[in-house]
């Protein structure tokens, strides 16, 4: 065996929680029921192997009549079923009494750690794979196991001395290949991850797998390179990946620098490789719109409904608006994306108000209210009943009229029509007179990013002590804007002064916008609260990070003009949330 793998940290299981494991398996066998009772006993003896009550419990277990009569046979079609069903938790009560059975026996480990990590039990697929392993430490797909297991646990170092030992007995394994380079970038050694792919490909020209992940090593070790300022680097890196590949990773290196005009010629020469790559595109019309191509920005912006096509969300016979008089006739405006969108393009109504013809705005039930008071004149629907509207002649997404009417949105004065959403000055005056009235009142939000793209997700994200670290002697009340479950990471912090809002962050919209409107300021990383702060009016303080290509908040021209409330703080340095932290709350609370 190994020696490395004393370096393993398995999961510790404290004597409350093994206590309350031997009462449900003796309340489950006493039912009768097999699947809970071998799940909690398999759980003692995983943790405590030499548990004398978990002793007894598997041999009265093991007298039971159907657990002497069950099978194999009988056991792995219902696995394949319910694995298809993505039933997890039914997966793992059938393969822990085999487990108690054989606890190496390869299938029954690679099922059972497959199914503990779908239900977000890492921990049991790491005790199933290394009692595994210790019965059985030559077997390969015992090893993949262990290894899969520890990279999901980030124990990259072990998993990396594993997926050796493994390619040593499988060398022309390009799955093998892929998971080692995939372990090393993750350990935060990307040079090691592209020569182990770069070999692979030699092996394998042209697999796909292999090129795509060298491709998003490459990546991370420029963006790594930008970090560090140097582009020479850049330049000259040569990689053993495709030119399309090469030039998406310099591209977004050159975004860390802050070089928009050579990142924008990366992606135009990866474009020539496929002048139909949407995924390019998409990418390109960001940073075309951040440097103030609009043309060619609101052009490729297309793209986004071809890498996406979900977003679209109205297939309809009527033809889409050209910008064309209306005529008296009837359009229909249909908002797209999340609620950070709804707001961005919602502007581009007021270029509308005077045309001759009806306007319909469908929009986020969630908005409904505030935009038929904002735009008494036109008719504002909820979109998730879109393709039951009827009525309308013409119908175009926001975000195309937005590119339509660019130009002439400049041209309005922006008192016209900020703040975006009004608030009742009397709802608000109460709402903030429920909160502390002898110091500023600073709403806080430190999560953003679609849950759907974690990568996104957590390059906008910091955590809530890092948010809060340059305002830790503030004389303040920090209001929780947070949406989704973070009392945890409130309860973690324990700082008196962070407050709950009182409200479902979420779905009450009417009572968010309410609150951010009586907030002195609002801090906040890159998500809908930034987008619904601003339409407030509400002083908004927005962190964000250096690799973000997004125009709306880095092209000054957009970002002034539909968000005049709102001051960007960038990281200076990849992944350091200090000096933007500093910034801002410098800004707060120095006004």
């Amino acid at each position: 065996m190994n020696d490395v793998l004393t370096s393993i940290e398995l999961p510790a299981v404290p004597e409350e929680e093994l206590a309350e494991l031997r009462k449900l398996g003796e309340d489950a066998l006493k039912a009768g029921s097999i699947g809970p009772a071998s799940l909690a006993i398999w759980q003692i003896l995983s943790a405590a192997p030499r548990d004398d009550i978990g002793h007894i419990l598997l041999k009265r277990l093991s007298m039971n009549d159907k657990v002497q009569r069950i099978s194999y046979a009988q056991v792995t079609p219902l696995v394949k079923q319910y694995s298809v069903e993505s039933n997890h938790q039914a997966v793992l009560l059938l393969l822990a009494l085999m487990l108690l059975k054989k606890p190496d026996d390869p299938y029954a480990v690679n099922h059972f750690a497959n199914a503990a990590s779908q239900c977000g039990r890492v921990d049991l697929a790491l005790l199933a794979t290394w009692n595994g392993y210790q019965k059985s430490p030559n077997d390969p797909r015992l090893i993949n196991a262990l290894a899969t297991a520890l990279y999901e646990a980030e124990q990259f170092d072990s998993a990396i001395k594993l997926y050796r030992d493994l390619l040593d007995k499988r060398p022309n394994s390009t799955a093998v290949i892929a998971a080692l380079g995939s372990a090393q970038a993750r350990s935060g050694d990307p040079a090691s991850a592209m020569e182990t792919l770069s070999g692979g490909l030699e092996q394998h020209p042209g697999d796909a797998d292999l090129m795509l992940r060298l491709g998003l090593v490459s990546k991370s070790y420029l963006l790594r390179v930008a970090g560090a300022g140097d582009s020479t680097a850049i330049e000259q890196a040569n990689f053993n990946i495709n030119a399309r590949e090469a030039a998406v990773a310099k591209a977004a290196a050159y975004v860390v620098l802050g070089d928009f005009e050579k990142s924008v010629s990366e992606l135009n020469s990866a474009l020539e490789w496929n002048p139909k790559d949407h995924d390019v595109r998409a990418s390109l019309a960001n940073l075309q719109l951040m440097v103030g191509d609009y043309d060619a920005g609101f052009s490729n912006y297309s793209a986004r409904f071809e890498l996406e096509p979900e977003l679209r969300l109205l297939e309809s016979e009527k033809p889409q608006y050209t910008g064309a008089p209306l005529d008296g006739k009837t359009l229909l405006v249909w908002g797209e994306q999340g609620l950070g969108e709804q707001i961005l393009f919602a502007p581009a109504l007021e270029v509308m108000l005077n045309e001759p013809g009806r306007i319909i705005f469908a929009t986020d039930s969630r908005l409904v209210a505030r935009y038929q008071e904002r735009y008494p004149d036109v008719k504002v629907v909820d979109r998730s009943n879109l393709h039951s509207l009827s009525g309308f002649d013409f119908q175009i997404s926001a975000g195309d009229l937005f590119a339509q009417k660019w130009q002439e949105l400049q041209l309005l004065p922006g008192d016209l029509w900020h703040p975006l959403l009004m608030s009742d000055k009397e709802s608000v005056a109460e709402c903030r007179a429920s909160f502390p009235m002898d110091r500023p009142l600073i709403g806080v939000s430190w999560r953003g990013g679609r849950r759907d793209d974690p990568s996104a997700a957590a390059m906008r994200s910091l955590e809530l002590k890092e948010l809060l670290s340059a305002a830790v002697n503030a004389q303040v009340t920090f209001v929780n804007l947070q949406y989704g479950d973070c009392a945890a990471e409130v309860r973690k912090l324990g700082d008196a002064r962070l407050v709950d809002s009182g409200i479902d962050n979420f779905n009450d919209i009417d009572s968010l916008l309410q609150l951010m409107a009586a907030c002195d300021a609002v801090v906040t990383v890159d998500n809908a609260n930034a987008h619904l702060a601003a339409a407030v009016g509400t002083d908004t303080h927005l962190v964000v990070p250096k690799q973000l290509p997004s125009f709306r908040w880095k092209n000054k021209a957009i970002q002034q003009l539909i968000f005049p409330a709102v001051t960007v703080h960038e990281q200076q340095t990849l992944g350091d949330w200090s000096v933007p932290a500093i910034q801002c709350w410098k800004a707060v609370l120095e006004g």
